[in-house]
């Protein structure tokens, strides 16, 4: 027996070191550690700041202005107003308490408020180095759920005040896992002082943040941008990306890696129509889609209308295609290989044939591939406007006649879809 218990601590040990020796678990733990200490004083330092109604108002009417997808505002952002109660009392707060990595990482921003500097542009400093303020993992505020809370033009445009006041003050997360639940902070007036904001410990899921307004001190956003217009040419064979609903959380709710909240999805080609012969596809075609879904979009099972040009003209010869959809993560590897018929260039020679070629493409993702489906563009085009066993998308601007609509396709499962075409 005594042997036994030797051998076992023998192996905890070894395996202790294998551990302790891997810098990839080393890394991840020190990027958590340090995520979960700057998210934390943040996460403090807005607790107070909330205090103070019109700064409260100010972070919520910027999440809603919707500059970022997924109802996110950035820290940096909110730091830039000179007359903005938010960084007033922000900064007011960090002087006063004891935040050492928001002191040192925010001293730009003390200074102006001093007026010891006159350029907006001190508060991003070194924009190259990670901060909470660089564009390299920056700080920021996220809202899930933020559409439960807010009226329609509230949602779509910058808020009106009086609406906004309404809007109870938020419980606050700081991110130190990636979870699905989360400790969070949730604001109540003192029975002692009226006027006070004190704070219960409550646990944050997506129930939760469907009920009561959430902020999640997170890392990271990405820019809204504009769905580039499609110039209309002759005698085409466009195909699209029509309709999609996801029915599936693909990310956590908190995250200190960037990848948490709503999911974006891509939506790609796979296309071999004219390369060489003994030539393999390693990339995606031109046409990649993009889609942000929101945990809302998601959790509410809700459709998307993209029409977003799949294959802007699918040539008569580019015999199979492969659609591809998959959810993008800034870490992770994940392949999608096969094969798919074409017509090909015979290398060496003049002329082109029939051919089949491999295809082994890898992308960022933690997640399995949502879809990967061969289309061949003869069964595409006859069959496409028929009923695929799920019922048909109603939309009066589909370009169809009014009494024609397009079939959903795998409507039972985590992705849907819609794959409309035009011949003109």
């Amino acid at each position: 027996m005594k042997i036994k218990v030797i051998a076992f601590a023998m192996l905890l040990l070894v395996a202790c070191k294998k551990e302790l020796r891997s810098p990839a678990n080393v890394v991840y733990q020190s990027r958590q550690a340090q995520v979960a200490a700057v998210t934390k004083e943040v996460a403090e330092v807005l607790q107070q700041v909330y205090a103070d109604r019109q700064a409260y108002i100010e972070v919520n009417a910027a999440i809603f202005r919707g500059h970022y997808y997924d109802e996110r505002i950035l820290l940096k952002d909110l730091l830039k107003r000179d007359t903005g109660s938010f960084r007033r009392k922000f900064c007011e707060i960090i002087e006063k308490g004891n935040y050492p990595i928001l002191t040192s990482e925010l001293s730009g921003v003390l200074k102006l408020k001093k007026g010891t500097a006159t350029s907006n542009n001190m508060i991003l400093a070194d924009d190259s180095a990670p901060s909470v303020l660089s564009s390299i993992n920056p700080i920021g505020i996220y809202f899930p759920y933020s559409e439960n809370f807010a009226s329609g033009d509230m949602y779509d445009t910058i808020a009106a005040e009086s609406k906004l006041s309404d809007i109870a003050k938020a419980t606050i997360v700081y991110s130190d896992r990636e979870d699905d639940a989360a400790p969070g902070k949730k604001p109540y007036f003192c029975t002692s002082a009226p006027n006070k904001i004190c704070y219960m410990d409550v646990l944050v899921n997506d129930k939760y943040a469907e009920l009561f307004p959430t902020h999640i001190v997170t890392v990271g956003a990405v820019v809204r941008s504009d769905t580039p217009t499609v110039l209309k040419t002759d005698l085409v064979t466009r195909a699209y990306h029509g309709s999609s609903r996801l029915t599936q959380q693909m990310d956590k709710l908190i995250s200190f890696t960037g990848n948490g909240g709503g999911s974006e999805i891509k939506v790609c080609r796979i296309n071999g129509f004219l390369k060489m012969a003994d030539e393999q596809i390693t990339n995606f075609a031109g046409d990649v889609i993009t889609l942000h879904y929101t945990r809302a979009d998601i959790r509410k099972k809700r459709w998307k209308r993209v029409f977003g040009v799949w294959d802007p003209n699918w040539n008569y010869q580019d015999i199979e295609q492969v659609y591809a959809v998959y959810e993008d993560d800034n870490m992770g590897s994940k392949t999608i290989t096969g094969s798919l018929k074409t017509t090909v260039n015979l290398p060496g020679k003049i002329g082109k044939a029939e051919g089949e070629l491999g295809f082994k493409i890898n992308m960022m993702s933690q997640d399995a591939i949502l879809t990967q489906r061969k289309l061949d563009r003869r069964s595409f085009l006859r069959d496409g406007l028929n009923d695929q066993g799920y019922g048909f998308m109603a939309d009066a601007n589909d370009f169809l006649a009014v009494e024609r609509d397009w079939p959903v396709i795998d409507g039972g499962a985590v992705w849907s879809y819609t794959f409309p075409y035009r011949i003109y």
